[in-house]
């Protein structure tokens, strides 16, 4: 068995990977794999990374793969040479069409060729496929499009067409013993919005720092897995939510593929709550701004929109007009301090968190911040706890800089949810 531990980077091209090596615990140890000549080779590794795209090598081998049943939609795409671009400057993006049985896709590539594909029901359009084949298929798809239609009026197909199917899925693991999944390896979300390459970036830069964090300090390794794997999954809900939003605001009640794929009937957990804790903490994107400024957006989706606004908004106006010393905070009720890894410029460290409903994953706490939070018990007014909070310091002006930036924490926690209630607040 060849050691691959030594320190420097050893590739090894033409090496074909088909089975994971484990111990007696299951642990993986290594892998083996099958070189040009056909050759059997076995190789140790303190970590498996699995960046095998969607043959997921480690998935499919530990049975961890659950396909998303949201998502059942059937794909026939093939490649034309001189299909017309997008006007400047956006000739090299790529272009969504959305028409009754399903949307479309126009993808610019090198040499005048482009990607172009019809994403329809699985089911129905299956039948519909085994009738036609995949060319006549692709062909009356694309005729009931105006603008790709248009765009491929002169175009001459060089490729396929081609037929994938049902190809959204997680993993009920991404990190264990000796393994890590990244990429298309751990997940794959509907390809609206070509999130693959920014999960796979995302994962890998992640996953490294992972590697290194539970080499460098053992006790690490497995919650900095957990949190690997709580951030990959946070992402991945992020584009799929953001994916159901744009079906949910697309075409009419009476189109069968968009009605069958409306927000509100996929969630165990109540849209509302699927909604915050999708997009809670995430930075503004341009994926918002397509998504809600093209379509008809159903009237529940926007009274959700407008329910999580105005709620935020009555808490910023209460705090705006001051908190009284007589109002007492109450934590919500799966608001708790954890010390867990964060992960933070570039790798992963210690901290204490402030895990809640709306960020189940810990918003990172300051010390000052986490000693503030251990005062919130639900029975202490807030005078109560900015006097116990500065217990012991005698410069009167510490004591004022410290009950400020107390006070506006609470507040902070409030209008976030952390805090989710302050008895003694009139309506």
């Amino acid at each position: 068995m060849e050691n691959a531990r030594a320190t420097g980077v050893d590739i090894r091209e033409g090496a074909n990977a088909f089975e994971a090596i484990t111990d007696q615990d299951h642990a993986v140890r290594g892998v083996r794999y099958r070189r040009e000549d056909g050759e059997v080779v076995a190789v140790e590794a303190g970590t498996v990374v699995d960046a095998s795209g969607q043959s997921a090598l480690l998935a499919r081998a530990m049975n961890l793969r659950t396909w998303d049943t949201f998502f059942q939609n059937l794909a026939v795409y093939a490649y034309y040479r001189g299909a017309k671009r997008l006007p400047s400057p956006d000739e090299t993006n790529i272009f969504i069409e959305s028409y009754e049985q399903g949307w479309t896709w126009t993808i610019p590539l090198k040499d005048d060729l482009a990607s172009v594909g019809a994403i329809v029901d699985s089911e129905a359009g299956q039948s519909i496929l085994t009738e036609l084949g995949p060319s006549e298929f692709l062909k009356r798809q694309i005729s009931q499009t105006v603008r790709t239609a248009d765009m491929l009026s002169n175009a001459e197909l060089m490729d396929g067409p081609h037929v994938i199917r049902d190809w959204s899925y997680t993993t009920n693991r991404m990190v264990g013993d000796g393994w890590i999944l990244l990429g298309d390896a751990a997940c794959f979300v509907d390809p609206l919005f070509s999130s693959g390459v920014h999960l796979a970036l995302m994962s890998a830069v992640m996953a490294a720092a992972c590697i290194h964090a539970g080499k460098t300090d053992p006790t690490m390794r497995v919650p900095a897995g957990m949190v690997y794997e709580q951030l990959y999954r946070k992402e991945y809900a992020h584009f799929r939510e953001l994916a159901s939003l744009f079906y949910a605001s697309n075409r009419t009640e009476e189109s069968y593929y968009w009605q069958a794929r409306r927000l509100l009937g996929d969630t165990d957990v109540g849209a509302r709550e699927s909604f915050i804790r999708a997009v809670a903490g995430q930075p503004p994107r341009g994926y918002e701004r397509a998504v809600l400024s093209r379509g008809e957006l159903p009237f529940d989706i926007s009274d959700m929109f407008a329910g999580v606004e105005s709620d935020k908004r009555l808490r910023e106006a209460r705090v705006e007009s001051g908190l009284t010393p007589d109002l007492v905070p109450r934590m919500a009720d799966e608001a708790r301090l954890e010390r867990r890894p964060i992960f933070a410029e570039g790798e992963f460290q210690w901290s204490i968190v402030l895990a809640s409903p709306a960020r189940p994953e810990g918003a990172p706490l300051s010390n000052f911040v986490a000693a503030l939070v251990n005062q919130v018990d639900g029975q202490r007014n807030i005078g109560q706890i900015l006097a116990a909070f500065t217990e012991g310091v005698e410069d009167p002006e510490q004591v004022k800089q410290a009950r400020e930036m107390a006070l506006n924490a609470i507040g902070i926690l409030y209008v976030d949810g952390a805090i989710d209630g302050l008895k003694g607040l009139s309506d």
